[in-house]
Order: C-alpha cells, then sequence, then structure tokens
C-alpha cells in the first residue's frame, strides 16, 4: 500500500496520524472524537480490554454506511497492531453496533462503495482504509457472505430466537490479514 509508504516516510502510521499525541487512550474512546464521515459513509477506530490478544490487535475500525441520517449500517471491522498493520477482519452482531441490519449483498455493494473522502479526518487514513477495502476484498467478500450463512444455519436449529440480538455472539466472522502476504499473491499472480 502506498500510503504505509508514505506514512513510513514521514516516521508516521496510521495510528499516530489518527491518534496524534494520544498515548494511553480510555477503552471505547473514538478515533476521530465525532467519527470522519463523508457521501453516506463513516468510521471510527477504538479498543477495548476484550479485544482477542491473540490476533495481536492494538484496536479496531468500524467502517459504517449511513444510508439514511442517523442510521448506520455496519460494514465490516479491521484491526490492527500496534504499528497500525492489518491484523484481522471481522463482522459483529446487529447489537453490538446498534446498526440497520442489512444482508450480505447489500452490505458488499455498500462496502465496494465506502469513501470518507469529504471528511474532516485525515485523508490519509481515508485513503489507507480505502485502500484496505480494495486489496483485501476477497477476503472481505468471504467473511460478510459468510456471516449470512452462519446465521441461516443457526436459525434453522431454531434454538436460539433473535439471534441478532444473542448477547452470547458478538463477532460472527473473522480472517487473518497479512500486508505482507497480500503482497506476495498480488506478485505472484502478476508474475
Amino acid at each position: 500500500m502506498q500510503v504505509v509508504q508514505q506514512l513510513a516516510e514521514q516516521g508516521e502510521s496510521i495510528l499516530s496520524v489518527l491518534m496524534g499525541a494520544c498515548a494511553q487512550p480510555r477503552e471505547y474512546q473514538h478515533f476521530p472524537a465525532d467519527d470522519a464521515r463523508g457521501k453516506g459513509y463513516r468510521y471510527f477506530y477504538h479498543g477495548h480490554a476484550d479485544m482477542p490478544r491473540h490476533w495481536g490487535e492494538h484496536g479496531h475500525f468500524h467502517l459504517f454506511a449511513e444510508p439514511d441520517p442517523g442510521r448506520l449500517t455496519h460494514l465490516v471491522g479491521l484491526s490492527v497492531d500496534a504499528r497500525g498493520m492489518p491484523v484481522r477482519a471481522f463482522t459483529t452482531n446487529r447489537w453490538v453496533t446498534d446498526e440497520q441490519w442489512a444482508p450480505a449483498d447489500q452490505v458488499l455493494a455498500r462496502l465496494r462503495q465506502f469513501d470518507t473522502r469529504a471528511s474532516q479526518a485525515s485523508p490519509l487514513v481515508s485513503r489507507w482504509l480505502q485502500c484496505a477495502v480494495i486489496l483485501f476484498w476477497p477476503r472481505l467478500r468471504r467473511i460478510i457472505a459468510a456471516r449470512d450463512t452462519r446465521l441461516a444455519a443457526m436459525a434453522a436449529g431454531g434454538s436460539r430466537p433473535n439471534l441478532l440480538e444473542d448477547r452470547r455472539m458478538h463477532v460472527l466472522t473473522a480472517t487473518r490479514l497479512s500486508l505482507a502476504d497480500e503482497v506476495l499473491d498480488l506478485d505472484a499472480q502478476a508474475a
């Protein structure tokens, strides 16, 4: 990703740009504070104590579509390590983000158009997120489709009514992300 290289040359990372001098963020503190918004989309970054540390996660971005003012549809979560490198993508249950639920095909269509360039937040962060969506698109597409498949299979059993509000289910699907692996895959495909 060109953005990562540009940031590294400046001695920065996606997190230093986003969080500034905030060395010890509070749990669930949003970066930017009022979310980044643009063209019917928004995002924020945060961290919390119950994150899966085995992924090396420092925190994660939540990407949303905002089809109607104040009504959000969660598109995907993107976790990064302390250096700001992608480590995981995930989908959440409806109650986690209090979202307007949408089926996978609609989520994918909106994610394909994700754009926060009009945001007052850092243009580099917005560009980084757009590049991440493009680079990891095959993996994101799989976990978003798998989210609906998993819920349908669970609903078919009938033993867990109202799955979207089930507090025992936070993350529905997840996949490991590696910028280095994706670049190697792209190089192999180009050869």
